[in-house]
Order: C-alpha cells, then sequence, then structure tokens
C-alpha cells in the first residue's frame, strides 16, 4: 500500500501546544508523519498516524459492511464542496508488532501539537519529522496488501466514485492504527411501531423467536457485557427485558458474525414494512451504547441489542468480500473530527 505524508495542515487550537511549532496557517511538514495516541482509562493506548494513502484497486481498502446509498451522496458533496477535509477515514491494518512498535517511537509526548478529550478517550497528536524513521515506516507499510476500514464507509465509497469520475488520485485522507487496537462494539436498533401495531409487530416477533422475559439485572450501561459469542437478541421494551433465540437455523448463526443482525432485519423488520406498507427509515433508528440511556421507553419503542462483531469474524469477512449490514458496528476508538484539518485536493 502506498501512502504518502501529509505536507500542509492546519490544527484546531490557534497555536500548537509544548512543541516550539509555530508559524501562519497553513502548517507545514517537509519529511516526517503526524503520529497520534488515543489513551481511555483502564485500556492500553492505541497508536496510529495520519497519511495519504493511494490505493491502487477498491480491494486495497475493504469495506466491512454495506453502505447507505443516500449518505454517499453526501458525503461526495461535501467532498466537492468543502475547502478543507476535517475528519479522516479510520483504516486498520492486521496486527504487526514491528509496525505497531515504529509508530510507538515515533509518538514524542515531550511534541504534542494538539489534544482533545472526546467521549472518555484523549487523542494526542504529534509530528516526527525524522526523514529515516519516515522512510521507514513508508516501507514497512509497503507490505501491506490491504487495509479493513474501521469508520468512514460512506466518506470512502464518495472517494472512489469521484476517482472514477475525474480520473485521477488525489489520496484518501487516513487514520491508521492496528486492528488488535480496537474495541469493535454493536450498533444496536431502536424501532418505532405505530399506534395500534404493537400487537402485529409482537407476534412477529413470536414467529421468528423464542421469547423469554429476563430478570438478569440488565441495565443499559452494562450491554457491552454481551459478548461475540452469544446467539441471542435482548430485547427492551417498556423498561422489562426480554432474550430473543432464533427458532430455526440457530445452528447457522456463526460465533462472532452479525448474522442475527441480517437475520432479524430481513425477516422481522423487512416483513413488518412489507406487511404494512412501511418505510423502514421511519420506523428504524441505528443507536450505539452510549446513546440507549437517553431513548424513549414506551410501548411503541422496542430497543434491540445485539452481540458485537468478532476482531477475527470483521478482518476475515472483509477479505472475503462478505459484507455485514450497515450500521454492524461501532469501532473504537471512534477517530473525531476538526482536530488536523487538510487542504482538499478534490475541488
Amino acid at each position: 500500500m502506498k501512502i504518502r505524508p501529509i505536507h500542509t495542515f492546519q490544527i484546531e487550537n490557534p497555536f500548537p501546544i509544548e512543541s516550539g511549532v509555530f508559524g501562519q496557517y497553513p502548517l507545514t511538514l517537509d519529511q516526517g508523519f503526524i503520529v497520534f495516541r488515543v489513551t481511555k482509562p483502564d485500556r492500553e493506548p492505541a497508536f496510529g498516524f495520519l497519511a495519504l494513502t493511494y490505493p491502487d484497486h477498491p480491494s486495497m481498502i475493504r469495506p466491512h459492511e454495506k453502505v447507505i446509498l443516500q449518505k454517499v451522496d453526501a458525503k461526495k458533496n461535501e467532498a466537492e464542496s468543502e475547502s478543507f477535509l476535517t475528519k479522516p477515514v479510520c483504516l486498520l491494518y492486521g496486527p504487526n508488532k514491528g509496525l505497531t512498535e515504529h509508530l510507538i517511537e515515533g509518538f514524542d509526548p515531550e511534541k504534542v501539537l494538539v489534544r482533545r478529550e472526546q467521549d472518555d478517550f484523549l487523542y494526542e497528536y504529534t509530528v516526527y519529522d525524522d526523514a529515516v524513521w519516515a522512510d521507514q515506516l513508508m516501507s514497512l507499510f509497503a507490505r501491506q496488501e490491504s487495509l479493513v476500514i474501521a469508520d468512514g464507509h460512506h466518506r470512502t465509497a464518495a472517494y472512489w466514485a469521484m476517482r472514477e469520475k475525474n480520473d485521477g488520485n488525489s489520496g484518501l485522507f487516513s487514520a491508521i492504527l492496528s486492528l488488535d487496537q480496537v474495541d469493535v462494539r454493536s450498533y444496536h436498533r431502536q424501532i418505532h411501531i405505530p399506534k395500534g401495531s404493537e400487537m402485529d409487530f409482537y407476534q412477529l416477533l413470536e414467529r421468528v423467536y423464542e421469547i423469554e422475559e429476563w430478570h438478569g439485572g440488565m441495565t443499559i450501561k452494562s450491554t457491552d457485557q454481551i459478548g461475540p459469542e452469544e446467539r441471542m437478541i435482548l430485547m427492551q421494551v417498556e423498561k422489562k427485558w426480554n432474550r430473543l433465540y432464533p427458532r430455526n437455523n440457530s445452528a447457522l448463526i456463526r460465533k462472532g458474525s452479525a448474522d442475527l443482525l441480517a437475520q432479524f432485519e430481513e425477516r422481522v423488520v423487512g416483513a413488518f414494512c412489507s406487511d404494512t406498507k412501511s418505510d423502514i427509515h421511519d420506523l428504524m433508528n441505528f443507536v450505539t451504547g452510549r446513546e440507549l440511556e437517553n431513548l424513549p421507553s414506551g410501548k411503541n419503542d422496542f430497543i434491540f441489542l445485539f452481540p458485537p462483531v468478532s476482531h477475527e469474524f470483521l478482518w476475515d469477512s472483509s477479505h472475503r468480500g462478505e459484507v455485514l449490514p450497515a450500521k454492524s458496528t461501532w469501532i473504537e476508538p471512534h477517530m473525531p473530527s476538526g482536530i488536523i484539518q487538510i487542504p482538499n485536493q478534490r475541488r
């Protein structure tokens, strides 16, 4: 995989801190890379770097889930109109001790350009401007045959659409880190059922699942305890919990996969929308674990919690061309927007 340093950029705070790097915006970097560290209490730090990636073919940057076409169009319009790109696509490389150790060596805590705290994570960015180290990084990275998208599927799809249209390659603004330094969490589903249709929806659920009341003390805050090996869905309605087990072909549900989610969207949500002539986008919301506490809990609002996809399944399925349902995963650390901004070469 070919990568290049980001030579021109600006940062969100008025002046770099603790670095000795000052000047009028935009800032310039002759050699070296921007290296970042992400820390969180009770978690090992993650190290990565920012770069422009130059994939020769879409198979070199592999999606792990489907995209929503309307969102691709929106991201394409943004990329064609904005003066600066403010959020990198987050890409994962397979566990590689040598590459990760090289990145750790390149993070100098005495030369931090900018810091941001967000969602209990601390993001710190520094510049390592050593030409020999940078050449070694590019050499190590050249051995990577492909990367997997962690976050930014729609921006990546928009990038390929613009490359095909413009017949050029301006590079993809990327934040790159190791698969074994991230946490793979689930996007869950909130279904809002129109008044008068609650019983129809529940009867549909009973046809697809065995439903058990559960008094196991589960709270919204403890949803991360659901492991990728689980083969059941948790449902909450009116503050009451139930466990849902597939009635048929449960043995075909692969551990660590998104099979439960795919089955749910096809046999429950899809079937209900077909029967009631409803639009799925009017009924279903995608929610992360941190958003669950603020959701309504009336008799029309059903919340479904799914097991996360395992690291191994995410990597292997992506490389065999299997894509998961849209909004299956929420991968942390989630790269924030606006910290490092680069000129938009596609305008």
